[in-house]
């Protein structure tokens, strides 16, 4: 998954212990080095330049963080277990200022579809991207 975050926010990602798959800075890799500092490359491998923690600059962050929470995940697999060898996607839906998540469940040739209730843009299921559909396995469920 990724986000933009501050150079700050990304040094306390890695204090954390999360090991980012890319990183880049104005579409150059970014490489850390120590608690205080990450390294900015060009694609030839010359430094642009060095981003220290305290800075508010903002970077690109791909890390294999978890799509759904802890409780997200246990909602989810506790609604779908009755059914769960016929789920064909899981999909978060956006219409203006409100998403809610659809389960799409396959009923002989039919494919019947689950609505949950709306809940207000960017306030649960954040790791879903909208529009997309997922699998039962790609949500760890």
């Amino acid at each position: 998954m990724k986000k933009t975050i501050s150079v700050g926010d990304l040094f306390n990602l890695i204090a954390r212990g999360e090991q980012p798959k890319c990183i880049t800075y104005d579409r150059h890799p970014m490489v850390w080095s120590n608690s205080h500092k990450c390294y900015v490359y060009a694609m030839n491998g010359n430094t642009v330049g060095i981003l220290l923690k305290a800075e508010n600059a903002l970077c690109v962050v791909e890390c294999d963080t978890p799509v759904l929470d802890r409780l997200e995940k246990k909602y989810l697999s506790d609604v779908i277990r009755p059914f769960r060898s016929r789920i064909r996607g899981i999909k978060k839906k956006r219409l203006n200022y409100v998403e809610h998540i659809e389960v799409y469940v396959m009923s002989g040739s039919w494919i019947n579809v689950i609505s949950f209730p709306e809940f207000k843009t960017g306030t649960m299921y954040e790791g879903m991207e909208p529009e997309k559909e997922y699998t039962p396995k790609e949500l760890g469920i």
